[in-house]
């Protein structure tokens, strides 16, 4: 292991891994309470608000999984989204470091804090699980699986920037 970049407050990041997960679960269980209650009162219309559920669950993927721990190898990275099993990448995994399309840079008078900076790295469709398919599809690059670094949510975020840069080239979206 050369570097660990993990999340700087672990209780808040736990704690949104937690409300994620158990919003998750809720979504399972009104599905399923949906369905009962289609059976139980010949409603079959309560079965069309299954789709729009399951819709509104689609960005919980992100605060799960955009931005994991990342542990830096010689020969690649680990991924520890929460909630999510680990999902180790070589090198080659990854095609490219691009914008962040979740970030929008602060107005001109709200520069008294850092404003916060990050890169988003594409990785070749069969590397990663399908959560991470579903934070590309947020983040406007359709399927493929993306994750995300940045200075506030990665400790020693320079370092590991600079660790994907010299191993990971940087393209547009339009190039990737």
């Amino acid at each position: 292991m050369i570097s660990n970049h993990f999340h700087p407050n672990h209780r808040l990041h736990r704690w949104i891994g937690w409300m994620a997960r158990a919003a998750m679960f809720g979504t399972v269980l009104a599905t399923f309470g949906l369905m009962l209650g289609a059976v139980a009162y010949s409603a079959g219309l309560l079965l069309v608000m299954i789709p729009f559920l399951w819709g509104l669950s689609v960005p919980l993927f992100l605060l799960t999984s955009l931005y994991p721990s990342v542990i830096v190898y010689e020969d690649g990275i680990e991924l520890k989204p929460y909630g999510f099993s680990a999902s180790r990448l070589s090198w080659d995994d990854i095609l490219a470091t691009t914008q962040h399309t979740l970030l929008k840079p602060p107005p001109p008078s709200k520069l008294k804090r850092v404003a916060q900076s990050g890169v988003m790295i594409v990785v070749k469709p069969t590397s990663l699980p399908f959560h991470y398919r579903m934070v590309g599809l947020m983040a406007g690059a359709g399927w493929k699986p993306i994750f995300a670094i940045s200075n506030k949510t990665h400790t020693d975020y320079e370092d590991l920037l600079a660790i994907f840069e010299s191993h990971v080239p940087h393209r547009e979206w339009n190039d990737v």
